[in-house]
Order: structure tokens, then sequence, then C-alpha cells
């Protein structure tokens, strides 16, 4: 590790922890949360006179999403490498059950899990040992909510306090829980687990409740990121998108980029357009027929993540892209929480979140600890109004125009192009069109292209109540959205998904639980 000495939070936080209290950690993305309660946990631990793995789990922590259960786990290893009785380990969903248990009886000292997952085996495994349990940690405690999964977390909790009750002589639990947003739902939690919490990035429990009074307006940004948006018509959404990451992979160095979508039909389908499409390195009139030399569109790694994809591909992908100088990850926002993905350069938020806690846990990707970064968000002039949304939660975005990004854009495709952008558009909007219409035996784009625009329509359908006035179904014009999606079609070929959602009940647990289940955050289970 090459830390060198601790970061703001970590100096509030590790003391308080260290002193046995329960805390509440409220801070900003990128401060170093992680080792906010690893340092403290394995230092008691190696205090003990004995610490063995036959007396298993000592500590807990629970974290919404696979990926970031394998970071932790990763920064825990390093941590202890050099007290090898200290046996840390996870479970994940998308995994064998069988050995994780055969783990579990063995003995886990610091376990890192997904809930569902937990609950399971705390339900299910009766080898499960809590006899000696100091510590549970909820990592990312507001995601672990906004993912729906509360009634999971509520009935661990529950678990533990029973196995607790039972024990003869009970060892007190320290409940740590960590966050980067203020939730009400994340409030109550608190006021329900931690006794006499300490808080956190929060002065008292009066400026919690004041938080909660102002409905969340404000949102912590690190002063090192520098935020953008752009106004594009719809139908030239794709191609800003092509040119912006042309651009940036082609003048800056060793640039990393991370692309989030609202589902996992248009991470596929984009990711496997840009994988397919190239360009000529040289214009046609300076190189001779048949000599022609072409490069990616986007030359470099392209990488894609999100919660369909199979777990044992999903990790070697997460390690492949956070070390590599220079890639782009098109993915869902099963990236954007908690994950430390090191030296990224730009944030692009193709598909803008209608809640700006999933803005500010996008964006969180890059700006880590005291670095600079940047993010820019899409928008077309119907959507314009979200920027003054994101304004009113502290959170300023400069105007990146249109035009002076696509004057960037040199494709090599066409003689004569003169250098003017709109030529250059039409004619890479041609290409991925012409790619998308060909027919190829390994790769049906056209289907691709169908389910990405309907998953997108669902989608947009399902923008919060906060924000629907912005993110209007009435104001999609479905024949410029087919343009985005280099579909030729008219929509109505094609289009089998309603422009009005329909009316449900008020059901949030349910709503919650099928669209994580569905999408980029399911943990395996089902």
């Amino acid at each position: 590790m090459s830390h060198t000495k601790p970061t703001s939070i970590q100096s509030s936080a590790i003391p308080a922890i260290m002193n046995n209290s329960n805390v509440l950690v409220k801070a900003e993305t990128g401060s170093g949360k992680t080792l906010t309660y690893l340092i403290p946990i394995v230092s008691r631990l190696l205090d003990l006179d004995t610490v063995d793995r036959t007396q298993g789990s000592y500590a807990l922590v629970i974290a919404p999403t696979r990926e970031l259960v394998l970071q932790i786990y990763e920064v825990l290893s390093q941590l202890v490498k050099a007290f090898p009785w200290i046996v840390v380990g996870h479970i994940i969903g998308g995994e064998k059950k069988k050995s994780e248990k055969s783990r579990i009886r063995k003995g886990i000292t610091i376990l890192i899990a997904t809930p569902g997952r937990l609950l399971d085996h705390l339900q299910n495994t009766n080898a499960f040992k809590l006899n000696f349990l100091k510590w549970l940690v909820f990592d990312e405690a507001d995601r672990l909510l906004d993912m729906g999964f509360e009634r999971e977390v509520t009935q661990i909790m529950k678990l533990l306090n029973e196995k607790a009750l039972n024990e003869q002589n009970p060892i007190p639990r320290q409940n740590l829980l960590l966050s980067a947003t203020l939730s009400k739902a994340l409030s109550n939690l608190a006021s329900v687990n931690l006794e006499k919490p300490v808080f956190i990035g929060l002065d008292s429990a009066v400026e919690e409740k004041e938080d909660n009074e102002r409905n969340y307006n404000t949102h912590k940004i690190p002063d090192t990121l520098n935020q953008f948006f752009i106004t594009t018509p719809m139908k030239k959404k794709l191609i800003l998108l092509a040119t912006f990451l042309r651009w940036k992979v082609k003048e800056e160095k060793d640039c990393k980029i991370i692309v989030f979508f609202s589902n996992c039909d248009s991470v596929e389908y984009f990711f496997t357009l840009f994988s397919a499409i190239q360009t000529p390195t040289l214009p046609p009139h300076m190189v001779k027929k048949g000599q022609e030399e072409y490069e990616s569109l986007v030359p470099t790694q392209l990488f894609k993540l999100h919660g369909n994809m199979a777990q044992n591909t999903r990790t070697p992908t997460f390690h492949t892209f956070r070390n590599s100088n220079s890639a782009v990850l098109f993915c869902t926002d099963v990236a954007a929480r908690g994950l430390d993905l090191p030296h990224v350069n730009w944030i692009v938020q193709y598909d803008p979140p209608s809640d700006p806690r999933a803005y500010i846990h996008r964006v969180g990707r890059t700006a880590r600890i005291g670095q600079s970064g940047n993010a820019v968000v899409f928008i077309t002039p119907q959507e314009k109004s979200y920027i003054q949304v994101l304004n009113s939660k502290n959170m300023f975005l400069e105007e990146m125009p249109f035009e002076s990004v696509v004057a960037h854009l040199k494709t090599n495709f066409e003689k004569n192009l003169q250098n003017d952008p709109e030529v250059e558009m039409g004619a890479l909007q041609f290409r991925f069109q012409f790619a998308v219409q060909k027919t190829d035996k390994d790769v049906d784009f056209q289907a691709m292209a169908v389910l990405a625009f309907q998953s997108f329509v669902r989608s947009y359908a399902t923008h919060t109540k906060s924000t629907r006035h912005i993110f209007d179904m009435k104001n999609l014009h479905l024949g410029h959205l087919a343009k985005a999606f280099a579909l030729q079609d008219p929509p109505s070929s094609f289009l089998h998904v309603n422009r009005e959602p329909k009316k449900k009940k008020d059901n949030k647990r349910k709503m919650v639980t099928t669209f994580s289940q569905s999408s980029e955050f399911s943990d395996g289970l089902n």
C-alpha cells in the first residue's frame, strides 16, 4: 500500500471506531472509507490474545455489489498479509454455494459479503460460527437501501441479534454504517440499529435532522472534479459519443473513460457496435487502392460491465480495466458505487440518472483522494432543466458546446470532406447504420439495436417523480431516438413497449427489487 498519511475522513472516524462506538460515517466518494473501518478492525484483532479461524467470524462486512465485495477483499488481503492467522474471505452471488459453505466451515475471521448471499448462509449454513462476532459493517449503506436490500439488511440484523441473545455471555457488537449520501431510509436504519451512535461527517444528530428537513438538498463533490454538460439533439447523440471518445483517447495520453448507460442491453449493444467500427488511418486521396490501413474508431481497449454478465466474466473485466493505463468501460450503475478504479480521466453519462444521488456516485469514480478528474453528461434540449436540478443540489456544471466537440471529428471515411463537421457526422452515421443493417454471421446488430432501443424507452419511462417532468415520454421523439441507435426502420416496426408507464400500486420495495434483479444489481441468488 502506498498510503503515507490518513485522509480527512480517516482522521475523524478511526478514533471513534477505535473507541468501540457505533458510528455513522458520511463522506464523499473517493475519500478512503474502506480503510476507515478496516484499519481499526485489524488493529483490534492484533490486540487480542488469541485469534483462530476455528472460532468463526469476528467481523462481517456487507457491500451492495459483487465488485465492491471483491475490491474490499483485495484491500483487506494486503492489509493482513503479514498476519496469516487472520483469515479473510468473501461470499457473493454467482459462485458455487457448496465451496462457500466449506470455507465458512473452516472459519473466516473477516468475511465480506453481498446481503442476499450472507442472509442465505445465516439461514441455511449450520456451521456458520458467530460466537465471537465483534463488528458488523455496512459499506455503501445508502446504496444497499437504494437497491432494495432493506428487507435483507433488517433480517440480517434480526438474526444476528437473536444469535447474540442465545449466547450465555454475548460479546458486545460494534455496528458501523458508511455512506456517501444521507437518505431518510438510512437515517431510520441508523436510529433503529445504532445505539448511541457517533456521527462522522455530520456535526451531530441535530445536523442529521436538518439534512432530512432539507430533503437532502446538498451533496459533496470533490473540489478537484470538473463537471460539464453537452446539449445534443437526440438524433446526434450517438455521433457525439463516438466523437468525444475518439477525441479524448487520441489526444490525451493514458486516457481512461467510463461511459454510463441506463440499462444492460444498451451496454451490450454499444460495446459490440463500437468494437466493430473501424476507420481509415489516412484520407482516401493519400492512400493507394488496396493499401488502406484501418484502426478502431475508438483506438483503445474497450470493456463492458453490467449485472447480467456471469461472475466469471465480470471479475476479470473489472480487474483488467482497473489495471489498464488507457481504456473505455461501457457500464451500468453496477460500477458507480464504491469501486476504486484508479486514474479515471473522464466519466461520461450517456443516459442521465434522474436521482442526483446516482449522479454523484457516477462522477465519484474520478477525482478520487485528491486527484483531478472530469465528468460530462449528455442531455437533449428538452432535458436541459436537469442542469438546474443539479445546481439546486450544489452541483454546478459548465457547458461544453456541442460544436466544439464535433469539430474534432476526423474519420477519413470520405474524400473532400473539407473539414466540414456536418459532412463528417453524416459519414459516420452512415457507417453506424450500415454496420447495423448488414448481415453478420456472428452478431445480429439489428436485433441488438432494437432490444437496446426498447430497454432505453422502458428505463426512460421509469424516471423518478421528481424529474419525470424533465424526462417526459411525451417529448421523446422516437424517430430521432432510433437514429441514436443507428436504426433506419421506423420505430413503429419494432417498438413493443408503451409510451406511458402503467400505473402501479405504491409498493416501492417490490418495484426496486424487480429492477435490481433484472438489471445490473442482481447478487446472483435468483
